[in-house]
């Protein structure tokens, strides 16, 4: 199979601040990728978490869109058990700007862990103790 990442069409519709694609399509566009992510092995879980962040960082000015792709970086982390990407946003040079969200996600995944059964909480902690780091 060919690597899906190679190739870099698909990223034009959603790229950083000139994104052709508003909420409700990427959120369409998040679905898609993350049901990949779960079945594509582990070249998708490596890597949509970090497609994601990288768009997170090159959102600019759009506060909107940057806590929309700061929340598919987690939910994609959470899915593929991996934790690079949120560290990544986290300790890179724009961490400062995801202080807040941090914090609500913070809130939110603890409540979650809270009512879920073991193994969801088991999937959810790597990245709550990576959002303990700011």
């Amino acid at each position: 199979m060919a690597n899906p990442f190679s190739r870099r069409w698909w990223w034009v519709f959603w790229w950083g601040e000139r994104s052709y694609l508003n909420e409700g399509p990427l959120q369409v566009f998040f679905d898609v990728i993350n049901t990949a992510q779960s079945k594509g092995g582990q070249l998708w879980a490596c890597n949509v978490p970090h497609m994601f962040a990288l768009a997170c960082e090159k959102s600019g000015e759009n506060l909107q869109r940057q806590k929309l792709l700061f929340l598919f970086a987690l939910l994609s982390s959470i899915t593929s058990g991996t934790v690079s990407a949120v560290q990544r946003l986290l300790r890179g040079p724009r961490k400062m700007d995801f202080v807040e969200d941090v914090e609500m996600w913070r809130g939110q995944l603890d409540k979650i862990i809270e009512v879920s059964p073991p193994w969801i909480g088991a999937r959810i902690r790597p990245v709550l103790a990576n959002l303990a780091i700011l």
